[in-house]
């Protein structure tokens, strides 16, 4: 069981959704304190950048942190018209569950709403799951992010 069918089943989709965000937020918080500046990511860095590009170096920057950091993750950021897509393979957040109704990454989710935060350009840029693993009969392991101007 993961722990996001944990939290589902312990406060309801809703609830869990909103303590996954949370805690998805507080791992960027997290994150960057302890791995920011071993991998050149700084504020100063990041915000001296136009916005558009601040985000896109933003992703490339927790693409490459969190593939070198968390064996056997693979992440990918790719551009679709004028999305960015952040693609995680072998995701940890909803490994090994089928069937779900709905996308379940939640704590992907608010890691990056929170680095889009920290970046200067939350306000800006809205984050949607697109496609979770946990979604289809077998597990793919893909989940999608699209990160857009509102």
């Amino acid at each position: 069981m993961t722990l996001n069918q944990t939290l589902e089943e312990m406060y309801g989709p809703r609830g869990g959704r909103a303590l996954a965000l949370r805690a998805g937020r507080a791992s960027f918080k997290a994150a960057i304190q302890q791995v920011g500046a071993s991998i050149g990511l700084t504020a100063e860095a990041i915000q001296a950048l136009p916005p558009s590009a601040r985000v896109r170096q933003l992703l490339q920057f927790l693409a490459q942190g969190t593939t070198a950091h968390q064996k056997g993750v693979t992440i990918e950021v790719k551009e679709e018209g004028d999305r960015l897509i952040y693609e995680v393979q072998q995701c940890s957040a909803c490994w090994g569950r089928t069937g779900a109704d709905h996308c379940i990454c939640h704590g992907t989710v608010g890691f990056l709403q929170e680095a889009l935060e920290w970046a200067g350009v939350g306000d800006l840029y809205h984050v949607e799951e697109r496609t979770c693993s946990a979604m289809q009969p077998q597990p793919t392991g893909s989940c999608q992010f699209a990160i857009y101007q509102d």
